[in-house]
């Protein structure tokens, strides 16, 4: 019914050796391609999870972004800096490798 014909062996069954029966890379190849996604996601949480701890934890950081003029526009800056342009971007670039500089 409506042209579609049943795929030998069934793929959701688990009919097949492979899963994706045209790929052509080893299942290694995959999941060490997975466990280096997981790597880098529990890197940045676990950076993520350190700056807000020390916002949080030392009075003076937490006080500077609460109380000064220049603390609430670095604030404002951090939020808005990831909309300004992509990563590789020379705007982006430009801003936030210019105080290294």
């Amino acid at each position: 019914m409506f042209g579609y014909r049943k795929a030998d062996p069934d793929l959701e069954a688990g009919g097949s050796s492979l899963l994706y029966p045209g790929m052509t890379e080893s299942p290694e190849l995959r999941w060490a391609f997975v466990r280096k996604i997981y790597v880098i996601l529990t890197v940045q949480l676990a950076m993520t999870a350190a700056v807000s701890a020390f916002v949080v934890k030392v009075p003076a950081v937490s006080n500077f972004f609460v109380s000064s003029n220049a603390g609430i526009a670095l604030y404002i800056f951090l939020i808005v800096l990831p909309f300004i342009g992509k990563p590789g971007s020379p705007v982006f670039c430009g801003i936030f490798f210019l105080p290294v500089s």
